[in-house]
């Protein structure tokens, strides 16, 4: 009989080791790598890595104003992993810059801004607390998100990855509309202050 109890157990505990891999295996994860070809020091991003991103082509486009920048972006990763579309990955902007703008500057505010996506919707997903404020000829007109204006993310893996931003801004103060838009893809440029790469998959 004990014989007996003392396999039932090993098989039980087998079988949650089993269940646990495959929750793992089956896991959204974020994966760095270093390198020219990004193929050094790959491993699972840790809460606390540090990246970059840059882009030539974002715009801002309001009340027939389409101002274009060369934007860049530095932000850590917060959350590394999802299992289901409650459990999201993370990563906080920290910084960002909009220069140069063939129209009008653009002061940023509100960081951290917030990227997510989650197993469920990946690679979509979307980016909270962006705000940013234009100096143009009309006035300074400052964007910001509220309950009916929002920005979404579109993330593809590559070498090396991108993420495109779009969508909608409310107008919060100045004489530029109603509303305006956010456009542009992002590169990744560096992982931890080196040549790096980002994967999530």
């Amino acid at each position: 009989m004990r014989l007996a109890k003392l396999l039932g157990l090993v098989v039980a505990a087998c079988a949650v080791m089993v269940a646990m891999g495959a929750a793992s295996a089956s896991a959204l994860t974020v994966t760095t790598c270093e390198g020219a070809n990004f193929t050094t020091n790959c491993h699972t991003a840790p809460a606390g890595t540090t990246f970059t991103a840059s882009s030539s082509n974002v715009k801002l486009v309001s009340s027939g104003i389409t101002n274009t920048c060369s934007s860049s972006l530095t932000g850590k990763v917060t959350d590394d992993e999802s299992t289901s579309s409650t459990d999201l990955i993370t990563a906080s902007i920290t910084a960002a810059s909009f220069t140069p703008c063939n129209v009008a500057p653009v002061d940023v505010a509100n960081l951290p801004w917030t990227l997510e996506t989650n197993k469920g919707e990946f690679p979509s997903g979307k980016v909270t607390g962006v705000h940013v404020t234009l100096t143009t000829f009309f006035g300074n007109c400052t964007f910001a998100e509220d309950a009916t204006h929002t920005v979404t993310l579109t993330w593809t893996n590559g070498d090396p990855s991108t993420v495109t931003l779009g969508g909608s801004l409310a107008l919060i103060t100045g004489p530029c509309g109603s509303s305006g838009s956010i456009t542009g893809t992002y590169t990744v440029k560096t992982v931890n202050g080196k040549t790096g790469n980002i994967v999530i998959d």
